[in-house]
């Protein structure tokens, strides 16, 4: 470790600490596709072998309703998961706390979510897919609590001014609309939370992407395509997420969490 930096990555080789990714449906699952998710628990038990049912609340005409969810994962020894599937509502949300590198986590969350897909279009129910979320949280520590944030953040277009002389503990949040095609639109949000604990600051960052489909995918055509369309799309948020983040941090930093290296570790 480069003993000139502030502030260390939570990772010894980079700085994800979550990375997620979800599936939005046109409708709602039903009750007999949450049976049949569950049914078909084998096809995945191996990386996520807990199961844990669940309600979920959606909005229906301004009125919330409850349907029935469920939580696959794998958790360690002290109850906090390393990969978690959640289904309900109108989602299929998948979430590692244990990155690696890109293509591995990728290539694990399209076998689980190609199992998952197949399981519950067996219903015929005509499912269509309208959106994809991806969210990464990358986070910083530093034990000085009178850091400099510009030894970890660049001056730019996603952090406001007035971070840099806030001291110790602050907050961001910004929004804003990317397009990348004709049809579809890309929302953003980037999000900055300060904790201080005790002798050490943590500093987490967060990026938000939540991309329209331009025209809603069929659930069969896609499992038919080994998920090809998803695949594309999530490559290029991937893509975009790690040109943010190479403005935003700053080029010490992001050598060393290998952002700005051959060795790809975002």
């Amino acid at each position: 470790m480069d003993e000139t930096l502030v502030f260390r990555p939570i990772n010894d080789d980079h700085a994800i600490e979550s990375i997620k990714f979800s599936v939005m449906f046109t409708t709602a699952l039903s009750p007999n596709a949450i049976v049949a998710i569950d049914q078909s628990h084998e096809k995945w038990r191996d990386s996520l072998p807990a199961r844990t049912p669940l309600e979920v609340e959606i909005d229906v005409g301004g009125r919330e309703v409850k349907l029935p969810g469920l939580v696959f994962s794998f958790m360690k020894p002290d109850g906090n998961p390393t990969w978690s599937m959640t289904v309900g509502g109108n989602k299929i949300e998948i979430e590692c706390f244990l990155y690696s590198r890109w293509q591995r986590v990728w290539n694990s969350v399209l076998r689980i979510l190609q199992n998952a897909l197949s399981a519950i279009s067996a219903l015929k129910d005509n499912l269509l897919i309208s959106s994809v979320e991806l969210a990464v949280r990358d986070t910083f520590i530093t034990q000085d609590p009178d850091y400099a944030l510009d030894q970890l953040m660049n001056r730019c277009r996603f952090v406001p001014e007035w971070a840099f002389k806030a001291g110790r503990s602050w907050h961001s949040h910004i929004g804003w609309m990317g397009d990348f095609a004709e049809r579809s639109r890309t929302l953003h949000n980037l999000n900055a939370d300060v904790v201080p604990r005790e002798s050490e600051t943590y500093i987490k960052v967060t990026h938000y992407q939540l991309r329209n489909t331009g025209t809603d995918l069929k659930v069969q055509e896609l499992i038919d395509s080994n998920l090809a369309q998803l695949d594309v799309m999530f490559n290029n948020l991937h893509d975009v997420n790690k040109n943010i983040m190479s403005e935003l941090i700053t080029k010490k930093m992001g050598q060393r969490i290998g952002l700005s290296s051959d060795h790809e570790h975002f």
